[in-house]
C-alpha cells in the first residue's frame, strides 16, 4: 500500500494505492498489478496449486466500498502488468 501523494489526509478515489504482486523464485521474475483506492485493497490471496491463478476479493467495477458489491477475482499469474481492473 501506498501513502497519499495529494493534498494532507487525502487520498483520490482514482489514485493507485497498492499492488498485488507474483515472484517468479526460479527465474527471478516478478509482475504487479496496480489497484486504486475506489478498489479497496484486499486481505485474501491465494495462489492456485499450479501457481497460474491468483485470487482475491475486490469491489465490482471498482466502485466505492459503502456502494458496490464485494467480488471473487482471478488474475492469470502470467498476466501483463496494468491494473486489477484491466487484467482480473
Amino acid at each position: 500500500m501506498h501513502c497519499a501523494s495529494g493534498a494532507t489526509g487525502h487520498i483520490g478515489a482514482s489514485q493507485p494505492i497498492g499492488n498485488i504482486g507474483v515472484l517468479n523464485i526460479a527465474s527471478g521474475r516478478s509482475r504487479h498489478w496496480s489497484f486504486t483506492l475506489a478498489e479497496d485493497y484486499t486481505n485474501d490471496l491465494s495462489l492456485s496449486g499450479s501457481g497460474s491463478l491468483i485470487g482475491f476479493s475486490s469491489y465490482l467495477d471498482g466502485g466505492p466500498a459503502t456502494s458496490s458489491t464485494a467480488v471473487g477475482r482471478l488474475l492469470p499469474a502470467d498476466a501483463q502488468p496494468g491494473t486489477v481492473l484491466q487484467r482480473a
